[in-house]
């Protein structure tokens, strides 16, 4: 592998994700972030190219180790979670001023 070239990709790679990408050694290091901050579609669109560049660069499949996929998936499970909280609230927001079906008592005044 021409180790200047995958420097230049590297580079290139960090520049266009803001995420954090280096080699140590034989190794290539990347770091997504803070966790509590990721946007999981930006990090698996990053993830998927920088896998290309290992496999163009190293002939790589994928990484070594690591927990990007055990996060990205935490990701998207805390996503579906505030957005059905979310749902929850609106829901409960509508059912505060509308009155509920099943009661007499008028709806609330906004």
């Amino acid at each position: 592998a021409d180790v200047l070239l995958l420097r230049q990709d590297l580079r290139r790679w960090t520049i266009k994700f803001q995420f954090a990408a280096f080699m140590t050694g034989p190794d290539i290091v990347v770091s997504y972030g803070d966790e509590a901050k990721l946007d999981p579609e930006l990090v698996s669109t990053a993830r998927e190219e920088m896998s290309q560049l290992m496999g163009h660069h190293l002939c790589a499949r994928g990484p070594s180790g690591g927990n990007a996929g055990a996060v990205l998936a935490a990701a998207a499970r805390k996503a579906a979670l505030d957005d059905r909280g979310a749902q929850d609230k609106k829901e409960d927001a509508r059912l505060d001023t509308t009155g509920d079906a099943d009661d007499d008592r008028p709806p609330l005044k906004k």
